[in-house]
C-alpha cells in the first residue's frame, strides 16, 4: 500500500510539473511575454505560501523531545525486529533441528539464546561479552540475542541493535558520534522530521539504545585496545552493552569491558554427530564420518568439524549435493583438518548455487566464485568488511577520462530527452529543430557536469511524497533555490542587454521556473517512511525512484521551457548561458547534492561487468546469493556469511564448482 501511495503521489507530480509548462507555454503564446513574467511571479508566491496555511502543525519539531524519543525508539524497535526476524528465516538459524551449541557463563551452561536473554535482563550491570574461535557462532548468538530481548521489550527497555563495530575509528570518533551516525545510515526511519533534527543522537544520549557491537576482532589491530578504553570511559553503570570479538584477540588485549560477563561456546563432537544424523540422508559415506568421529577424536575429519562454521560448511557442501562424505575420511587426500577446511570452503558457492530453489535465476558456479572474490578483495582493499552499493565507485580510478566517458552517455541520454521536449515546445512557435538543439545541448552540458561528479560518494536517497508530514516544508525550501535561479537570471541577462540583446524578461522566467522546479526536487528526497524496512535492495530502489522524479521533473519543466525561450529568441544564445545557470546551481547545491547515488552505481557496474569483476545485475546476484545463505543483509549493506568464507575467497582465485580431484563432487 505504501508503494501503491508513492507511486500515485510521483504520478501527480509528474502531472502538476507538465501542468505547469504547458500552462506557461499558454500564457507566452496568448499575453505575450511581459505577462507571462507576471504569472510566473505570481505563480511562484502562490505555490510558496499555500503549503505554509495546508500544513496545519509545523512540519516537524524543533528539537527531539522526550515523546518524540519514545516514539522513534519503538520504531526503531519494530525495524530491527523485522529485519532480524527475516534474517534468521534466511539463515534458517530456527531451524527445524538446530544444531545444540551450549554456552557457558561463569560456569553456568546455557543450551538456548533464549536462556542468555533472560540471565542478561537479571545482571545487575547488563555487559555481555560474546567469545570463541572462528566460526564458533559468535553472530549467531548475538542475531538470537537481539530477537529475543525485542520480542519481550518493555516500553521502557533499550532497544538491542546490532551493528558491525568494523567501521568505527576510536579514538578520532566518539562511540556516542559513530553510534548516531551509524543509527542514522542503517535506519533512515530515524531522520524523518517528525521526530525531530536529532533522533538518533538523542536516542544513543538518553540511553534508549543498547549497542551490540558485533566483531570487535574486525578492528585493525592497534584500534582494538582504544576502543576497548573508550567504550569503558563512555558507558555508566546503568549503560547495557553486548561485544562481540574472537576468543584469542580478546584474551590478548590488556583490558577488557568493565563488569561483564563473558560467554564462550562449547560444541560437543556428539552433538554434532547427532545433528549431522538427524539432517542428512544418511548412506555408507556419512557412516565412515560418524565413524571416524566416534572413534578418533584426532582424526582430520574430527578436527574440522570443531565449530558450528565447519558443521555447517559439511552440511551445505554434502547434505544436498549427492556426493560421497565418506572422501573425507581418505588421509592421503586430506591429511589434516585444514585441508578438509580448504576443500568445503572450495565447493561451498558451487555446492549453495545448485541447491537453489527452482524458478531463480541460475548462475555460473565458477563465475560467481570469481565474482565473490573480487568483491571480498575489494572490501580488503578499501578496509571494511560491509559492501555498501553507493560505495562501488572506489573500485575505479576516476580518471578525467572515465569521468568524461560516463558524462557524455549520461549527457546524450539527458540530451535525447530534453531534446524530444524541447522540439515539441519548440514546435509550438514553429521552430522545432531550434528548440530540439537548445534542449540536447542544454542536456549534454548537464550530463557532463554530473559524469564529472561520479567519483564522490554520493548516499543513497529516497523520494518521500507524504504531504500531511512534510507539505510544510515546500514553501520554505523554494526559498534559496528561486533566490538563486533569479539572481543568475537576471545577472545573465543584464549581460546580454550590454550586448544589445534584451531577453531579461525572459531569462527571468526561465530562471523563476527552473528555480521552482530545483526546489520540488530537492524536497521530493527524504528519509525512508517509518513504515517501511531498508535493505540493500529497497535502498538501491528507493534511489532509483528518486532519480527518475528528479531527471523526469527535470527534463519536462527545463526541456519546455528550453524549446520555449528558444523559438522566441529564434537562435540559440539562450543555451550557453543557460547551461551556465545550470552549472552554477550545481556547484551551490552543496548541503543536499543530488549526485545521483544509484545512477552512478549503475555506470561503475556496467565498467566493471566489461572488465568481468561482477555480473551486470549485480544487486541481483548479491540478494541471491544473501537468500541461499552466502551473504547476510545488515540495513542497507551486505557481508559475507562468515568472516572465514569472506577470508577464503579473497585469497582464492576464480574458483570452479568441479573439483580436480580423482573422486570429484558432482
Amino acid at each position: 500500500m505504501a508503494g501503491a501511495r508513492v507511486r500515485w503521489r510521483t504520478a501527480a507530480l509528474v502531472l502538476v510539473l507538465v501542468a505547469c509548462g504547458f500552462g506557461l507555454a499558454w500564457v507566452l503564446r496568448v499575453q505575450g511575454l511581459q505577462n507571462a513574467a507576471s504569472w510566473a511571479q505570481l505563480l511562484s508566491l502562490v505555490v510558496a505560501v499555500i503549503p505554509l496555511f495546508a500544513q496545519r502543525p509545523a512540519a516537524g519539531p524543533a528539537v527531539t523531545t522526550p515523546t518524540r524519543a519514545a516514539e522513534a525508539a519503538d520504531v526503531l524497535a519494530a525495524l530491527v525486529l523485522r529485519q532480524w526476524r527475516d534474517e534468521i528465516r534466511v539463515r534458517r538459524l530456527d531451524d527445524p533441528e538446530p544444531l545444540a551449541v551450549r554456552w557457558r557463563a561463569d560456569a553456568v551452561e546455557l543450551s538456548a539464546a533464549g536462556e542468555l536473554a533472560d540471565r542478561f535482563r537479571a545482571l545487575d550491570r547488563p555487559r555481555l561479552v560474546i567469545t570463541g574461535a572462528p566460526g564458533a557462532g559468535k553472530t549467531t548468538l548475538a542475531v538470537l540475542l537481539v530477537r529475543d530481548l525485542l520480542v519481550h521489550r518493555a516500553p521502557e527497555d533499550p532497544v538491542p541493535v546490532l551493528l558491525p563495530i568494523a567501521d568505527w575509528s576510536p579514538p578520532a570518533e566518539a562511540f556516542p558520534d559513530w553510534l548516531a551516525r551509524t543509527l542514522a545510515a542503517h535506519y533512515p526511519a530515524l531522520r524523518a522530521p517528525e521526530f525531530g533534527p536529532d533522533a538518533p543522537a538523542t536516542l544513543v544520549a538518553d540511553g534508549r539504545v543498547l549497542p551490540v557491537l558485533d566483531g570487535l576482532d574486525e578492528l585493525p589491530e592497534p584500534l582494538r585496545r582504544p576502543a576497548l578504553t573508550a567504550l569503558n570511559a563512555t558507558l555508566t553503570r546503568e549503560d547495557a552493552l553486548v561485544l562481540s570479538c574472537r576468543a584469542d584477540e580478546y584474551a590478548v588485549l590488556e583490558d577488557s569491558i568493565t563488569g561483564a560477563v563473558v560467554v564462550a561456546p562449547a560444541l560437543e563432537p556428539g552433538d554434532a554427530v547427532a545433528h549431522l544424523r538427524r539432517c542428512t540422508s544418511g548412506g555408507p559415506g556419512w557412516e565412515r564420518v560418524f565413524a571416524e568421529l566416534d572413534a578418533d577424536a584426532d582424526a582430520p575429519v574430527a578436527g574440522a568439524v570443531r565449530t558450528p562454521l565447519d558443521v555447517w560448511l559439511l552440511r551445505q557442501v554434502y547434505g544436498g549435493t549427492g556426493a560421497d562424505p565418506g572422501e573425507l575420511t581418505d588421509r592421503s587426500r586430506f591429511p589434516a583438518a585444514a585441508d578438509i577446511t580448504r576443500h568445503l570452503l572450495d565447493h561451498l558457492v558451487g555446492a549453495l548455487l545448485g541447491a537453489s530453489p527452482r524458478g531463480r535465476r541460475r548462475w555460473d558456479a565458477e563465475d560467481a566464485a570469481r565474482w565473490l572474490s573480487w568483491l571480498a578483495r575489494h572490501l580488503d582493499t578499501t578496509g571494511t568488511r560491509e559492501f555498501a552499493w553507493w560505495r562501488l565507485h572506489r573500485a575505479l580510478r576516476f580518471g578525467p577520462l572515465l569521468r568524461t566517458g560516463l558524462g557524455v552517455v549520461f549527457g546524450l541520454v539527458l540530451g535525447a530527452l530534453m531534446g524530444a521536449v524541447g522540439a515539441v515546445s519548440g514546435w509550438w512557435f514553429g521552430a522545432p529543430s531550434t528548440g530540439f538543439l537548445a534542449g540536447a545541448v542544454g542536456g549534454l552540458g548537464v550530463g557532463l557536469a554530473y559524469g564529472f561528479a561520479a567519483g564522490h560518494t554520493a548516499e543513497p536517497a529516497q523520494v518521500d511524497l507524504r504531504w500531511s508530514k512534510r507539505g510544510g516544508q515546500l514553501g520554505r525550501g523554494l526559498v534559496v533555490p528561486v533566490a538563486q535561479w533569479l539572481l543568475g537570471g537576471l545577472v545573465v541577462g543584464a549581460a546580454f542587454a550590454v550586448l544589445g540583446i534584451d531577453v531579461l524578461a525572459e531569462f527571468a522566467v526561465l530562471a523563476l521556473v527552473l528555480g521552482l522546479l530545483h526546489g520540488v526536487v530537492l524536497w521530493v528526497a527524504g528519509p525512508v517512511p517509518d513504515q517501511l524496512a531498508v535493505d540493500p535492495v529497497g535502498a538501491l530502489r528507493g534511489d532509483l525512484r528518486l532519480s527518475a522524479v528528479r531527471i523526469g521533473a527535470f527534463v519536462l519543466v527545463a526541456g519546455l521551457i528550453i524549446g520555449f525561450g528558444a523559438g522566441l529568441i529564434g537562435n540559440l544564445t539562450l543555451v550557453p548561458a543557460l547551461v551556465a545557470a545550470v552549472l552554477v546551481a550545481l556547484l551551490q547545491d552543496r548541503a543536499s547534492p543530488p549526485r545521483f547515488a544509484g545512477l552512478i552505481y549503475g555506470g561503475v557496474v556496467v565498467v566493471l561487468a566489461l572488465r568481468r569483476r561482477v555480473p551486470l545485475r549485480l544487486m541481483r546476484f548479491l540478494d541471491d546469493a544473501h537468500r541461499i545463505g552466502l551473504l547476510r543483509a545488515v540495513g542497507p549493506v551486505h557481508q559475507f556469511r562468515h568472516a572465514e568464507v569472506h577470508d577464503h575467497l579473497a585469497r582464492a582465485e576464480a574458483v570452479s564448482g568441479a573439483d580436480r580431484s580423482p573422486n570429484p563432487l558432482p
